[in-house]
């Protein structure tokens, strides 16, 4: 346990960031442990923001590198979100990052290099509202003949410094989470002229404050993500906007492979390529399955529905439809024509309803061989009962 932990109350578990690490595997919530355990504390409780032990080669951040998030978490998630897409009838795109993508560094920690964490799922992730600007900057400076300013506005929302009304637009955009556990690693920036930075505006003028080459490089470490798929999805809250949520999405892809996302992307950082829509984790092909899935789930609705306000009778004649069904083969079909001809004597011994054996001669008709036999004798003696189920 760490030292500093045996000092004050805070923690009731006995284990604490490397040691989680090292039980629960890359599962274990890294974000939880990276914002609210932070072991880089010293004994005064001041925090070295080097934070680099230049004997050992390692740095206290070590730990969090490596495989991030648990798979089936990830695999739920994503699940969810193409429900909610497919029902939107929106768009999904995947794209897996080119290098390095540095993210939230501006949110607080005791290092001053903070980093954006999913709060449940414990994995890096790129919030709406980040993706929503990125491309609304793009549209508006670097592919700005692609949509008029109105239409920028409509899709958007109003821009606050050019428009003292405010609404929003009828694009939905949604926070991009990985397909699977990300790879996290460590970077270094290296600043020159730190105290510029630091005093420059504060204390002018002094030798030690202006950007000189004399001031001595200071290397700092942040968090980045190494490797990741990230699904981006989309959907629209008119008919005018889902018309143009394909050549959103095109836009969308450009922006991320021309500019990437995130901080630091003028120096490369946050560069994605696009998945190929015939690559198993694709977002058109994922979304796909999921449409399938939510037409078959409806579909298995409607027959329970159905099936249940069906009479016993109803419920023998749509079994047999739905065997005969399964395969196009007579051979297949001639195996019911016993159990057809049982089910049209109780029928007409039984008194059906008109509805129940209009029901049954129609399977008959439809999806079956019963009728259709060599002897001419026993065809027409079955096609007579078949009359007499219509009667």
């Amino acid at each position: 346990m760490a030292e500093y932990l045996q000092r004050v109350p805070l923690y009731q578990s006995g284990l604490h960031t490397k040691e989680h690490i090292d039980l629960w595997g890359h599962d274990a919530n890294k974000g939880l442990l990276f914002d609210r355990l932070f072991g880089g504390y010293d004994q005064s409780w001041k925090v070295d923001k080097l934070q680099r032990d230049k004997i050992k080669q390692t740095h206290p951040l070590d730990w969090l590198t490596g495989p991030c998030g648990n798979a089936a978490a990830l695999e739920s998630a994503k699940n969810r979100q193409l429900a909610l897409i497919s029902t939107l009838n929106g768009k999904a795109i995947s794209c897996q990052l080119d290098w390095n993508m540095v993210t939230g560094t501006g949110e607080a920690h005791p290092l001053e290099n903070g980093f954006r964490w999913h709060h449940t799922l414990g994995v890096p992730y790129l919030p709406a509202s980040s993706i929503k600007g990125m491309l609304r900057a793009w549209l508006t400076t670097w592919a700005s003949d692609i949509f008029s300013k109105e239409e920028i506005t409509d899709l958007f929302g109003s821009d606050r410094e050019q428009s003292e009304a405010h609404y929003m637009g009828t694009l939905i955009f949604f926070d991009a989470l990985p397909l699977a556990p990300a790879t996290l690693t460590l970077d270094v920036m290296t600043p020159h002229a730190g105290d510029w930075y630091e005093k420059g505006a504060s204390q002018p003028g002094k030798p030690d404050t202006g950007p000189a080459d004399w001031q001595s490089p200071v290397p700092i470490t942040f968090l980045a993500v190494k490797e990741a798929t990230f699904l981006f999805t989309l959907a629209a809250r008119n008919d005018a906007s889902q018309s143009q949520l394909g050549k959103v999405m095109e836009q969308l892809d450009d922006a991320l492979t021309t500019l990437g996302i995130g901080a630091k992307t003028a120096l490369g950082y946050g560069v994605m390529t696009k998945l190929e829509a015939t690559q198993p984790q694709s977002g058109e092909r994922l979304l796909g399955a999921s449409q399938e899935q939510r037409r078959q789930q409806q579909a298995d609705r409607k027959r329970q529905l159905e099936r249940a306000s069906m009479s016993p009778n109803q419920l023998n004649v749509a079994d047999l439809a739905e065997r005969l069904s399964a395969r196009d083969d007579k051979q297949f079909k001639e195996g019911f024509n016993n159990e057809i001809a049982d089910l049209v004597n109780t029928a007409l011994r039984d008194s059906w309803s008109i509805d129940e054996r209009l029901a049954l001669a129609t399977v008959i008709e439809q999806s079956s061989v019963w009728t259709q036999i060599s002897k001419k004798e026993k065809a027409r003696e079955r096609k007579a009962l078949l009359a007499q189920l219509k009667e």
